[in-house]
């Protein structure tokens, strides 16, 4: 699911910077770059907070 979510925030973030008349080889890179920056986040920084742990699994 967040991987479904990562690629419709990089769809709407390529198309909101290329409406704001961003370059498209700018756009579209640094659209890009949100889905990488996800999967680093869910992989090293989510598992070692425990508060956001806390949070996830309370019940």
């Amino acid at each position: 699911m967040a991987f479904v979510a990562g690629l419709i925030a990089t769809l709407f973030l390529a198309g909101y910077l290329r409406g704001r008349r961003v370059k498209a080889l700018v756009a579209i890179t640094g659209a890009g770059l949100v889905l990488p920056v996800l999967v680093a986040f869910t992989s090293f920084v989510y598992p070692a907070d425990p508060e956001a742990r806390m949070w996830v699994s309370a019940p």
